[in-house]
């Protein structure tokens, strides 16, 4: 079993139920939950991401994909103002147009690709996906109104980024480094 498995399976043992955070004080009040979604196919994945120029995968993010097409993590369902959403294949497909047309294009660089979104905020989760540059499968956090020198980054990769975030229950615990 690999790491990210063993991940997505703790997420839906604890969270699969909404409650509230360990770090939760009466002012906070959403109940969260995890959602996941079937896995991806192999050759879907392939599809998808070829179609866009990413010719492989962080391997860590593709076990993810093949085990989960998609998920919400640590989602306010009541309001949906919280929680990070991973997006699906059809998320990429249908969000690639707004990504090239939008403020955000001239922040992007070859091999950005972004993942998933903060919800209730303007923050996006970017997965370097160049192979040949040093930072293949690092994790950033974008800001849409930061340049991109001062966007969080994480160069740990998807597999430390998700662990983190799951310890920290949804908290951008980047925020407080």
């Amino acid at each position: 079993m690999t790491d990210i498995i063993e991940k997505i399976q703790f997420l839906k043992e604890t969270w699969s139920q909404p409650k509230r955070a360990s770090y939760d004080n009466e002012s906070y009040s959403f109940d969260l939950i995890c959602i996941f979604n079937k896995g991806s196919l192999e050759s879907e994945i392939v599809s998808t991401f070829n179609l866009i120029g990413i010719e492989e995968l962080p391997f860590e993010y593709k076990q993810f994909l093949l085990a989960s097409n998609g998920a919400f993590l640590f989602l306010d369902k009541k309001y949906n103002q919280a929680g990070l959403d991973f997006y699906s294949l059809e998320d990429f497909e249908a969000k690639i147009g707004f990504w090239l047309s939008s403020y955000r294009a001239h922040s992007l660089i070859k091999g950005d690709l972004i993942i998933g979104e903060f919800l209730g905020d303007s923050d996006f989760v970017v997965l370097r996906c160049d192979k040949k540059a040093d930072d293949y499968g690092a994790i950033i956090i974008s800001h849409p109104f930061d340049e991109r020198k001062d966007w969080f980054y994480i160069e740990d990769g998807f597999s430390k980024f998700l662990s983190d975030f799951m310890k920290a229950e949804g908290y951008k615990y980047w925020e407080s480094i």
